[in-house]
């Protein structure tokens, strides 16, 4: 089988924290169940004797919905749909799987080998040194425990390291290496010839039997789902601005609590050479970078005026190499976390790195240090103001928010009470549907469900004050209301029209389309036929070209040239003619390189599904019956 053929493979001490969770998409959740038999009638699904918890399955789904409905998903149908069910069951299935093949190998990562991992962790970290608090603060923000998080890191470095094995794994003919190579330096000189259903929407015609038929067989054209029309208010701080008044003796109170925000903050002129490292780089191209860096890093400490010259020779950072590596000024906030921690430590002329961030490798030189310096009242008068102002607001709201609520609830049947007592403006919508995508602040789950509740839409009465974001309650009550319906046919008869119209003129450009290209593949000259101007364009710089239209032009035979291509499209059909081929020498050696890590890579990534699916096949899993039917459980 492949799994046992990868296990043969694994040698040492990342070898046992391979087999772990490897593809993940749902990791946070049910981690302790994965040490500890779930046992009682309340499972789902059973893996090898280890039971799924129905708490399992059920915390996953809503997780799934909640994702769901933040990309605008408001049919109820679709989520509690057998589908989703199935697709939320078969994620734990495969990820209990990959645990029990670990486990039952043995595999592991020591705990006191995590902990070490966390204590060189940047974020967790103050002056240099491991921070028991910026811990406990990260854990409780997202409520997890610390045996919890510790098995989330397992999880991560067996999914890592498994990527690494299958890269490892994979074999690259050298063939097929130089063909890739071949292919990713090759450009193609390209024009374009466009036959657009709107040049031919005036030469059909639509006879009403046709728009009868079309609207009996799509009945969903006619469904007018149930609609609302609501008015409402909103109550924040920012509301609130306009009625706020400060004294002078307000505003230098403010200004002496808060003088050190008002001041100008230390500056640093520093530089930087970059060596790009992205998230999902392989151990081997980790390790090549940091070699890379450390050589570099110890040529700039030995003579950090020749700085400039190695930023320019060997940084990745196109925008600041030119400059040689220099960054200008910079104030706290302007760069990476992890980039400012080291560089707000160093003194002036020192040199430091390497430093990771999610642009890849630092190395640092810090030019000159530009001390804080202080403002008086006078120079900062305007932001005091302001920022006093909004201090004010947000006292007056934080006093005020439970009246508002209780002003909303008490007098349901109008906000026009809460507008006036605190002066807000009241705003209408236009119509929002019950199911799709609301504007804001109605794109609020909560809001939303609100007034489409029962009593919202028969008694108008206005909805709580619901909180749609920090400090911003909105209250709202039905204006009108639309149950949902089918609307005759009289109504949608243009719309369905215009439907027709347009699929007779696509089809009619296709086919004008199919028959140019064959008088064009016969060497027949078609004056009518205009061209846009020649591009080149490579499989890494399209020049404008989406994916399809790139893969129709490189699929091109061109033995002969010039040569043509035709493809369909959702507005009619565009003919592609390649005049020229070109391979430039320095593109090919670049490809050279970087092909045989491209094959492996997605050699790797096939090599890792076939295993999953492989492991998948090999366990023993039972479904429980009537799991996917929410009725039944």
């Amino acid at each position: 089988m492949l799994s046992d053929t990868i296990h043969e493979r694994m040698k040492g001490w990342f070898a046992r924290i391979l087999l772990g969770l490897i593809i993940i998409s749902f990791a946070l959740f049910g981690v302790d169940a994965y040490f500890r038999g779930t046992g009682g009638a309340q499972w789902v699904a059973e893996v090898d004797g280890q039971k799924i918890s129905a708490v399992e399955f059920d915390d996953l789904l809503k997780r799934e919905q909640a994702r769901l409905r933040e990309l605008g998903e408001r049919d109820h149908a679709r989520l509690e749909s057998t589908e989703l069910r199935q697709r939320v069951l078969e994620e734990l299935i495969r990820s209990r799987v990959l645990f029990e093949a670990a486990r039952s190998r043995g595999y592991d990562i020591p705990e006191e080998t995590l902990l070490a991992q966390l204590a060189t962790e940047p974020a967790f970290q103050e002056e240099g040194r491991f921070s028991e608090r910026r811990l406990n603060a990260f854990l409780a923000q997202r409520g997890w425990s610390r045996s919890q998080f510790l098995q989330l890191l397992r999880q991560e470095a067996l999914a890592n390291q498994m990527l690494g094995v299958a890269v490892a794994s994979a074999i690259v003919p050298q063939v097929a290496a130089e063909q890739l190579a071949q292919a990713l330096a090759e450009s193609r000189e390209v024009s374009r010839a466009v036959m657009s259903a709107d040049a031919l929407m005036g030469q059909v015609h639509v006879d009403d039997a046709a728009i009868e038929a079309y609207y009996q067989t799509h009945p969903e054209l006619g469904r007018m789902p149930e609609q609302i029309r609501a008015a409402y208010v909103v109550f924040s701080p920012d509301t609130l601005l306009s009625g706020i008044e400060i004294n002078e003796a307000q505003l230098r109170d403010y200004f002496q609590r808060h003088s050190t925000e008002f001041g100008e903050p230390e500056k640093r002129h520093a530089a930087h050479i970059l060596i790009r490292l992205g998230p999902g780089a392989s151990a081997e191209e980790i390790a090549a970078a940091q070699k890379q860096a450390t050589d570099i890093l110890a040529q700039a400490k030995a003579a950090p005026e020749r700085f400039g010259e190695l930023a320019k020779r060997y940084s990745q950072d196109p925008a600041s190499a030119a400059l040689g590596g220099d960054l200008g000024v910079i104030t706290p906030g302007s760069l990476f976390p992890e980039v400012e921690r080291v560089l707000f430590g160093m003194k002036p002329g020192e040199v430091a790195g390497p430093v990771r961030s999610p642009a890849g490798l630092h190395i640092l030189w810090l030019k000159s240090v530009e001390p804080p310096r202080a403002r008086s009242f006078e120079e900062v008068r305007e932001r005091v103001a302001e920022a006093a102002r909004r201090e004010a607001a947000q006292r007056r709201f934080n006093e005020e928010a439970e009246k508002f609520g209780d002003l909303v609830y008490a007098q349901f049947g109008s906000l026009e009470p809460a507008a006036t007592q605190y002066g807000l403006k009241i705003q209408t919508t236009d119509w929002i549907t019950r199911e799709g995508k609301a504007p804001p602040p109605f794109d609020n789950e909560r809001l939303h469900a609100a007034l489409f509740a029962e009593e919202a839409i028969k008694e108008r009465r206005n909805t709580e004050a619901i909180e749609v974001a920090p400090n911003t309650l909105v209250a709202a009550r039905v204006l009108e209301h639309k149950p949902a319906g089918q609307r005759p046919l009289a109504e949608v008869r243009a719309e369905i029209s215009r439907i027709l119209a347009r699929e007779q003129a696509v089809k009619r450009a296709r086919e004008q389309g199919q028959a140019l290209l064959e008088r064009l593949r016969k060497g027949e000259a078609v004056a009518s036929l205009k061209f846009d101007a020649p591009r080149f364009v490579d499989r890494r710089a399209p020049a404008g070209l989406d994916a399809e239209a790139l893969r129709t032009v490189f699929t091109a035979p061109v033995e002969t040239l010039p040569s043509y291509m035709g493809q369909e499209t959702a507005d009619g059909y565009v003919i592609y003619r390649i005049s020229r081929v070109s391979r430039a020498e320095d593109r090919l050696k670049a490809a050279q390189q970087i092909a045989p890590a491209l094959l492996k890579r997605a050699q790797a990534s096939l090599l890792t599904q076939a295993y999953v699916d492989s492991l998948r096949q090999q366990a023993k899993v039972t479904v429980r019956k009537g799991v996917l039917d929410k009725s039944e459980r």
